[in-house]
């Protein structure tokens, strides 16, 4: 058997257990108790994130093109 795909099979069955065992070692605990009126927040008020949303799109697509570009400029073209 090629020795990559050994080791790849021996880290798959290594994550699988370990998440069983995570699943299954939490501790029963009690649910917390319901929220009361005064303990919610207010409805309808804008999260943080709101406002930067257009900000975070622009960043997003500056570090795609930036991106793009720098692979694009790896490869070799036969001109």
């Amino acid at each position: 058997m090629n020795l990559r795909l050994y080791k790849k099979y021996v880290v798959t069955l290594a994550f699988a257990v370990g998440f069983m065992f995570m699943g299954y070692s939490q501790k029963k605990e009690t649910p917390p108790a319901p929220q009361t009126k005064e303990d919610a927040p207010p409805i309808g008020l804008p999260l943080p994130i709101d406002d930067y949303i257009p900000y975070l799109f622009l960043s997003a697509l500056c570090a795609g093109i930036y991106v793009y570009n720098k692979i694009d400029k790896k490869q070799i073209t036969n001109s």
